[in-house]
């Protein structure tokens, strides 16, 4: 987990997944930080990520949804505008 601006980050698991969120296992502590929007790297290297909200908290377990992707966002308007 990262945040959006790179201001923190938090090593975590991945305990389930689908292509509309995650449920992830944080192993530090992540009281008081903006959950609001960050980002779940998804590999290493850090060249897979998606963007994410935080929707409930279980104790160290997170839900969490995935955000649109700023290009499906430009497709859906373009479709809009053509219409």
């Amino acid at each position: 987990m990262v945040a959006v601006d790179g201001t923190w980050h938090r090593k975590c698991t991945v305990l389930d997944i689908s292509s509309t969120g995650a449920k992830v296992m944080v192993e530090e502590s992540f009281d008081g930080l903006n959950l609001k929007e960050f980002f779940l790297r998804l590999s290493t290297t850090g060249q897979v990520f998606r963007r994410c909200g935080l929707i409930r908290v279980n104790g160290s377990e997170i839900g969490v949804s995935f955000s649109e992707e700023p290009s499906a966002r430009s497709k859906k308007k373009k479709i809009s505008q053509a219409v």
